[in-house]
């Protein structure tokens, strides 16, 4: 099991509903603190976490996923770090 970081940005004035979308990465085990990332638990492969989202996607958002690494640091609450590191599978 891994940890995916999935950025976003939405386009300003977008009419789309993202909710959708939101719902979908929901379906995992997940954290949410900074307003356009998600942090996700799954089994999945990148790819396959894209692929699940990318129906949810249109011209009015765009979106990252890559693996959180062994390698990170950053100015979080002790509560993020604790759940990043409750959920990461030591490598």
């Amino acid at each position: 099991m891994s940890l995916y970081v999935i950025i976003f940005e939405i386009k300003k004035g977008a009419k789309t509903s993202f909710i959708p979308l939101f719902d979908e990465i929901k379906k995992k085990s997940w954290w949410h603190y900074m307003s356009n990332s998600y942090i996700v638990k799954s089994n999945e492969t990148a790819n396959e976490l894209f692929n699940r989202l990318k129906p949810h996607l249109n011209k009015e958002i765009i979106l990252l996923v890559f693996e959180l690494g062994k390698d990170r640091q950053g100015w979080l609450t002790e509560q993020a770090w604790e759940w990043i590191r409750e959920n990461k599978t030591q490598n």
